[in-house]
């Protein structure tokens, strides 16, 4: 799902009058965000999800998206990278 986020970030920017190259800087913000997790995986903060309250899901900003993740077993999984402006409580994770 979060692969899918983040091409329909860059889709939806580049055809704005933004630019390709915002979306460029938009998705290699998101992606240097998320190779920092790998190292500091329990750095973002931790947030609770209506649907799964018993579970450990924590956030971080990248530019003005919001990038939804959960640690398990030393892996980090991306569930969701949304802009901040929407509701991502509201996001499904599946």
């Amino acid at each position: 799902m979060a692969q899918l986020d983040i091409g329909e970030i860059g889709t939806y920017i580049s055809e704005t009058p933004a630019s390709p190259k915002a979306a460029n800087r938009a998705v290699s913000a998101i992606a240097n965000r998320v190779n920092l997790l790998a190292a500091f995986p329990h750095s973002g903060t931790l947030i609770e999800l209506p649907e799964s309250p018993d579970a450990e899901y924590r956030r971080v900003s990248a530019q003005h998206y919001v990038i939804i993740y959960h640690v398990k077993d030393d892996a980090v999984y991306i569930d969701r990278v949304v802009h901040e402006s929407s509701s991502y409580f509201d996001a499904p994770l599946d």
